[in-house]
Parts: C-alpha cells; structure tokens; sequence
C-alpha cells in the first residue's frame, strides 16, 4: 500500500490557510457580537435669533477661543454611573451626561475679570456605546475655534452646574470670517455689530 503525503510546503500553506479562516471567522464573531453604538436626541436647544443682542444680556461671558480639551461626558449620578434606564433617568433633571470643555480665550466681547481659559460644560456626550445629542451645535474637538455666548447656572441649578456652572446658550464655529451657527452661518461683522450696538453688561 502506498501512502501519498503533501508536500511540506503545501502542508504549511493548508495549516497557514486554515488558521487565517478561523481567524477571520472569530473576527467575524466578534463583530456580529460588538456592543450596538445607541443614540438619544434631546432636543430643545437649535436656536439661533436674528438679533444676538438678547442672547448676549442674558450672558456672563461672550468670548472668542480655542477648544483645548474635550474631556469624556460626566454622568451627574450620585455614583457618577451611567443609570440602569438610560430613558427613564434622563427624565428626571438632576440626572444628566455632560461634556466639560476647556477653552483658551483670545478675545472678549462681553465680561469682567474674564480668565484666560474657561470651562463649561455641554448638555449630552459619549459613554462608551451611548451618545446623547442636545443639538446644539457641531461636536467640539480641540482645536476648534469659537465664538460663545456662556451663561452662569443658579446656586439652585443641581448637581451638572458642580461640574462648571458655565454652560453655552449658543455658539459659532469660527472660519475666517464666518461664523457657522447651529441653524446659519452668519459673519464676524454681524457679532462686532451686535457689541458696538451695546449689549448690557
């Protein structure tokens, strides 16, 4: 009886060739198997009047700067944890996810004593697989350029203002002289406008 074996060779690429296959296959798996990215709208913040005067009073700091950090969303929780009903939580004010964001000022429109970096925070952000989306404006990374209008929250306004109790009523992403907002874009001259008009301080 003659027993016929594979060449050394072709037996190396059939073990090389099978293993690549249960490679891939596991990938496969683990793809199939990957946590499902969940996104919540939270509306109520797409606003952007004609007149930025009355957005401007109602502001402590009308600024011009650069985002520096973007740090990961904050759960107000008492254990600082994502709830177990995400839903059901984000009903109740006292329980939100917010982003701190660090910015360099480079140009004060409005406020006193203004330090030369800020930090605010935005309604919503990432945790891990969940993203909260308060439309108010493009996502933030550093680097970016703004004009913000950032008020400061009540003693009274709940555990998210002990982050920071700066939070935007409204921005502009800044290229050039143009200034895109949540709902247009709008030009530079238009904000220099509103200031030489005379918001309140």
């Amino acid at each position: 009886m003659t027993v016929s074996h594979l060449p050394k060779r072709q037996d190396r690429a059939w073990v090389w060739s099978l293993g690549l296959s249960l490679l891939l296959a596991g990938l496969g798996t683990a793809w199939a198997l990957r946590p499902v990215p969940k996104t919540i709208e939270a509306h109520g913040y797409a606003t952007q009047p004609d007149d930025l005067r009355p957005i401007a009073d109602q502001s402590i700091y009308v600024v011009e700067g650069e985002v520096t950090r973007v740090l990961p969303g904050q759960w107000t929780t008492p254990d600082k944890r994502r709830p177990a009903n995400v839903h059901q939580a984000i009903t109740d004010p006292n329980v939100q996810l917010r982003t701190p964001v660090q910015l360099s000022v480079e140009r004060v429109y409005k406020g006193d004593h203004v330090p030369k970096v800020l930090l605010f925070t935005l309604p919503g952000g990432r945790d891990g697989d969940l993203e909260i989306r308060s439309g108010l404006g493009p996502d933030l990374e550093p680097g970016t350029k703004l004009v913000i209008f950032l008020s400061e929250a009540p003693r009274n306004a709940g555990p998210w203002a002990r982050i920071s109790p700066l939070y935007p009523q409204l921005y502009f992403v800044v290229e050039g002289d143009t200034l895109h907002g949540p709902l247009k874009d709008v030009s530079r001259a238009d904000v220099d406008l509103t200031f030489e008009q005379g918001a309140q301080p």
